[in-house]
């Protein structure tokens, strides 16, 4: 089997900083001394199944080094040996004769991390024991930085606000999921308190983001904004607008049935049967990704800005506000070798709850999906205070959406942009060879898809043909 090319790139640039090469055979005091020294150190992947001549060794399974792990971390449990608690995420790729198992291994946020009692930090291609001028730096950095919007406590926030639902469901998926282990797992306040979102008797910010049945209500900056655009210009007209204002999984239903609701879709009949294939213009699965990263690295400290989701003519863009955290640029989202969370906290949960599968690397798994489908590359770019991720779809001119209906086709054939039609004058002009139920079927779809604009009431309504291309 071959090994995929970002695989073969990593190796053959050899051990770094953040890259280090391990045999199957390292059991767990090597493994834990490098996630450790990964976590105070800025992140890193550790690639198992390599022999010191660099040399691939065939099959390492991702859940025989799970079993391994497994002892680091303690959940909301005593006698994890990495603490305080941390998360990482293991993988596995196939290679030449067999696999190799990733472990990607976020920066830490509450440095130092301690294993077996010991601190160890990255020098070079080097894990070792840290100093104790090297202790006291690490401890200083922690504090000068201060305490993050997310760990800060709210004042006028109790349990009773927040979806205890959804706390529950969160420990079950991080037990299932991820092998987490909570204190009392039946108790919200408890499984808040393992996960870090209560801060002296206090909830903290991100248990609002992440739990609160009402966050938009509470944080502004917590609300999504979603619009489906006639043209590709932004402001001119729009057929959807909607605003999200409940809490980050609520949010992401949100999203997930708008984008159902609007991203058209292509059927087609495989050769040999008789089913129907239908395929999304953009890739749910990236859409979906690019949609988290904004609500987990987003600069919640700011109420300049939420995340707004744009769904144009042949693109959606999704913009968050902030700036790229120290250490990634633009450049490098494509290649995301490392994780650098802006929340930490959020993205903890995200990734305990089984929607976040790849620590750090979900920006380049968008990348490598658009160019498996022969779409063009996603684009990063920083605007108006924050990042704008540009998804397009690739429709070609020529090429007729095969999601329409010759009857469909022919209705927008009569009409150029910024025309006007009505359903009776639709209905005239087939010659009244189609019914008054399936015309409103025709014109329901066509206003879905971004085709027409509604405009009137009743008797007064009317259908304006947008900008959004045919052909």
């Amino acid at each position: 089997m071959e090994t995929p090319k970002t695989v073969r790139d990593i190796i053959a640039k050899g051990e770094s900083a953040h890259v280090e090469f391990k045999s199957a055979n390292a059991g767990l005091e090597v493994l834990g001394k490098t996630i450790c020294a990964f976590l105070n150190s800025g992140g890193g992947q550790i690639i198992v199944g390599i022999r010191d001549d660099g040399g691939l060794e065939g099959a390492t399974h991702s859940k025989d080094i799970e079993n391994i792990l497994r002892p680091l971390s303690g959940g909301g449990e005593p006698g994890g040996l990495i603490t305080p608690n941390a998360v990482w995420d293991i993988t596995e790729e196939p290679s030449e004769g067999g696999s190799v198992s990733i472990i990607d291994v976020p920066a830490g946020a509450d440095r130092p991390y301690v294993f077996r009692n010991s601190i160890f930090i990255r020098t070079g291609k080097k894990s070792r024991q840290a100093t104790g001028n090297e202790i006291r730096a690490l401890i200083e950095r922690r504090y000068q930085q201060g305490a993050r919007w997310e760990r800060q406590p709210v004042l006028e926030v109790n349990l009773k606000d927040l979806d205890e639902k959804e706390i529950l469901e969160t420990a079950r998926l991080a037990t299932d999921k991820r092998g987490w282990r909570f204190r009392k797992i039946e108790d919200p306040w408890a499984i808040l308190e393992d996960l870090n979102l209560v801060d002296h008797g206090r909830l903290t910010n991100a248990a609002v983001i992440l739990f609160a049945r009402e966050a938009g209500h509470i944080y502004p900056q917590a609300q999504v904004r979603a619009t489906v655009y006639a043209s590709d210009k932004a402001g001119v007209s729009f057929t959807d607008d909607q605003v999200f204002d409940g809490h980050l999984f609520a949010n992401l239903e949100g999203f997930e049935a708008f984008v159902k609701r609007h991203v058209s879709t292509v059927s087609e009949f495989s050769a040999g049967k008789a089913e129907r294939v239908d395929t999304p213009t953009l890739p749910y699965w990236s859409l979906r990704e690019g949609f988290r990263n904004a609500l987990m690295h987003r600069d919640y400290s700011s109420y300049q800005g939420r995340v707004s989701v744009g769904i144009y003519p042949g693109r959606m863009e999704i913009w968050s506000y902030g700036g790229l955290p120290q250490g990634l640029t633009i450049t490098s989202l494509k290649k995301a070798d490392r994780s650098l969370p802006v929340n930490p906290d959020i993205a903890q949960v995200l990734f305990l709850r089984g929607l976040v599968d790849l620590l750090g690397r979900g920006t380049r798994k968008i990348v490598e999906e658009f160019q498996s489908l022969g779409l063009p590359e996603p684009k990063w770019k920083e605007q108006a205070g924050g990042i704008t991720l540009i998804l397009l779809s690739g429709a070609k001119p020529g090429h007729l959406p095969r999601e329409l209906n010759s009857r469909q086709i022919d209705i927008l054939r009569r009409m150029r942009p910024g025309s006007t039609d009505t359903m009776a004058s639709v209905l005239r002009a087939s010659g009244q060879k189609m019914s008054e139920r399936t015309v409103r079927n025709d014109l329901s779809k066509l206003l879905k898809l971004g085709y027409l604009a509604l405009q009137g009431r009743g008797k007064s309504t009317f259908y304006i043909r947008t900008e959004k291309p045919l052909a």
